[in-house]
């Protein structure tokens, strides 16, 4: 499935989704000054000089120069926003400028995406009070689309009654399986294609979802959740890990809700033109209140 961040990264950034933060949206009133390229700290934007057109397997390298001696002085750190959202977050103090990171398109939804790097003062998550900015307007094309976006939800919406049921042979319906993938076989020219296609529906993956499905209710039941109140809440997390001709592989961090927790489940989806079927069901070891 390509390399993988680790379960608390994943579970840091998921925290920060499902607890709402939406940073940049209240921007409102300093914007002219925290985008400001005339600030005491230097931090401007080298690379690249204009808006990005982002495509897959074609990511674009962002360098941002700073003043390393204020930087460092104040322990700032910069964070990386994204449609108002914190994606990311790096300590500032002890490096050397410029700041350097990548975009890649898998990182976003097809259409345009502000993405904004801020430099803050220790301890502080209020974006209105960053100490400076940068902002970059991003289009992306070939990455995750709506019609993508409608098919995991349909998955996702059977996902929810089977959890709600504990429903293993549905949940099973669900996986990939070897018929499924000897129709979309079927269309495809590509002889590398038909390798991934094929290696996406081992029983052995669909085995692992299973019990994965199975301590994922275990979960839920030990810590008394009302199982009948189970919903999607949202996602945390959506990024495209290939794409082929006829199909695409699509990660996503998923919230399922209860009356009292929300629960982190990650899943990989296969995903056509007309359906999105469950690879991969990983549910992570915690339970967050709501």
């Amino acid at each position: 499935m390509g390399k993988r961040k680790s379960v608390k990264a994943v579970v840091l950034a998921a925290i920060f989704a499902v607890a709402g933060f939406t940073g940049c949206v209240s921007m409102r009133d300093n914007t002219a000054r925290i985008f400001s390229e005339d600030n005491r700290y230097g931090f401007i934007l080298s690379e690249p000089q204009h808006d990005i057109n982002l495509k897959i397997d074609k990511p674009v390298t962002v360098k941002i120069a700073f003043n390393t001696e204020k930087v460092n002085k104040v322990h700032a750190y910069i964070a990386t926003i994204i449609d108002g959202k914190i994606f990311g977050l790096n300590t500032a103090a002890g490096l050397q400028p410029p700041f350097e990171t990548q975009l890649y398109a898998k990182q976003f939804s097809d259409g345009l995406h502000i993405v904004d790097y801020l430099l803050m003062a220790p301890g502080s998550m209020n974006t209105n009070n960053a100490l400076a900015g940068v902002r970059l307007h991003v289009t992306v094309s070939g990455s995750i689309n709506s019609d993508d976006v409608k098919n995991i939800d349909m998955c996702v919406q059977k996902l929810v009654k089977c959890i709600g049921l504990n429903d293993k042979t549905s949940f099973t319906e669900l996986c990939f399986s070897k018929q499924d993938a000897a129709d979309i076989d079927k269309t495809i020219t590509d002889s590398s294609e038909k390798k991934a296609l094929q290696a996406f529906s081992s029983n052995k993956t669909i085995s692992r979802s299973q019990k994965n499905f199975e301590k994922y209710y275990t979960l839920l039941s030990d810590n008394k959740a009302d199982i009948s109140t189970i919903q999607f809440g949202t996602y945390s997390k959506k990024e495209l890990e290939s794409a082929f001709s006829t199909y695409k592989l699509i990660r996503a961090i998923v919230v399922f809700q209860t009356k009292k927790y929300n629960t982190l489940v990650e899943c990989f989806f296969l995903v056509t033109a007309n359906e999105a079927y469950l690879i991969e069901f990983n549910s992570m070891p915690q339970v967050l209140h709501r």
